[in-house]
């Protein structure tokens, strides 16, 4: 089992990210996740099969907790409203499910269908849509008491639906369909993409700038008026999940556990270290400095800006990967990992063994330019076999494989 695993662990690890590291949290299940929301950098809830609800007010920093979901069908997508105690559940069967207490209480609605339903979104706390199967678009305009079907045009399966205002939204499915509307959904127009892909995710983080992504690592940018052009990551993984915090700056995740960030708004994107190599199914983002991936096994993945106090925001960090080596590499005595660093600061650096656990944590203030750390005292006792370095500085981080013989 591991000789399988080998080549894809070493293939995550070897690749550089261009800020902190994704972490691993404790959901308390290995039950696959589909979404995730955060109210705030704290306040949030994950959703999955067999109707799961997982939930936490301290950003995951213990064990996530359980909230009863009324159903035991599969649940696709979660959102709230910006107050973080009203918001919706939508999944398999024409489930929908809402809440106006922060998940104390999760009550039943009726959807008015039976198709599994992907995704969902309300622009306030009336009007609200939801996309599903065979074309399905359903919308209420109070809160969910009484849902009505919309004609989309379509009977190709939709996955993602948003409303950038009252009466503009757009929606995505199978065969490279995207539907936009401009008067509530009273009607649905198909826009061309020039894919035959299944689009599985969209997000607008304003009106005019709009990013799609499904099967084979498609990925458009759309200025919402029909314009697509390509904002494709270098992965040929299915793309399962976006989400971005500003105009600028946006994540996707995926297949195989791939994670990947832009900060120009799609022109490139740098892989970063998910940990894992199992399908990750969707990302949020509750600030541009700390966000949340779910997935697989129930995995949950956390990213945190440590951005030193020096008054720069992260736009004025550079994002390339921190230089590292490790010589000699079979580890001995004498073996040392070096940092060219860019800036000054704590850089905190940990050891992993194949399977991702911590082995050890040092943290080392670094100095501008070249730092080195003799690292065989933290290795000296452990067993035979391949392990991973990882520092990281800022927004910097770096892997790198490490053989110890």
């Amino acid at each position: 089992m591991i000789t399988k695993l080998l080549p894809a662990i070493i293939l995550a690890f070897t690749f550089f990210t261009a800020n902190a590291q994704w972490t691993s949290q404790q959901s308390g299940i290995t039950t696959e996740l589909r979404s995730v929301y955060f109210a705030d950098e704290l306040k949030g809830w994950a959703v999955g099969i067999n109707g799961v609800i997982r939930y936490t007010t301290n950003g995951g920093s213990t064990i996530w907790t359980s909230q009863m979901s009324t159903t035991t069908l599969n649940l696709n997508c979660i959102m709230f409203l910006s107050n973080g105690t009203t918001g919706w559940l939508c999944g398999d069967g024409g489930t929908i499910v809402k809440t106006t207490n922060s998940g104390t209480l999760w009550t039943a609605q009726t959807s008015g269908s039976s198709q599994n339903l992907q995704s969902i979104y309300f622009t306030d706390a009336n009007n609200g849509w939801a996309v599903g199967q065979s074309g399905t678009i359903l919308y209420t305009s109070n809160g969910g008491t009484n849902w009505s079907a919309q004609t989309s045009g379509t009977t190709q399966n939709l996955y993602s639906v948003q409303m950038t205002s009252s009466t503009t939204g757009y929606a995505c499915g199978s065969n490279g369909v995207f539907l936009k509307t401009t008067n509530g959904g009273t009607s649905w127009t198909l826009q061309s993409t020039s894919v035959n892909d299944t689009l599985k995710t969209l997000h607008f983080p304003s009106a005019a700038n709009g990013h799609v992504f499904g099967s084979a690592g498609v990925g458009k940018f759309t200025d919402g008026n029909g314009t697509f052009t390509n904002a494709k990551p270098n992965n040929n993984k299915s793309i399962n999940g976006t989400h971005f915090p500003n105009d600028t700056m946006g994540w996707v995740v995926g297949d195989s556990g791939k994670i990947y960030k832009t900060i120009n708004n799609g022109s490139s994107w740098v892989m970063q270290t998910s940990l894992t190599t199992l399908s990750l199914k969707s990302v949020y983002f509750p600030s541009d400095t700390v966000g949340y991936a779910v997935g697989r096994n129930g995995i949950i993945r956390k990213l945190v800006f440590n951005l030193p106090n020096s008054g720069l925001s992260i736009g004025d960090y550079n994002f390339d990967p921190l230089e590292m080596s490790i010589y000699p590499n079979p580890a001995n005595e004498n073996t040392v990992l070096t940092i060219n660093a860019k800036l000054q600061g704590n850089c905190f650096i940990k050891i992993y063994d194949i399977t991702g656990k911590e082995i050890a944590t040092i943290t080392k203030q670094l100095i501008k330019g070249s730092n080195l750390l003799a690292i065989f005292d933290y290795i000296a006792n452990i067993e035979k076999g391949i392990y991973f370095v990882s520092a990281t500085l800022a927004n910097a981080t770096g892997t790198k494989k490490l053989i110890v013989k």
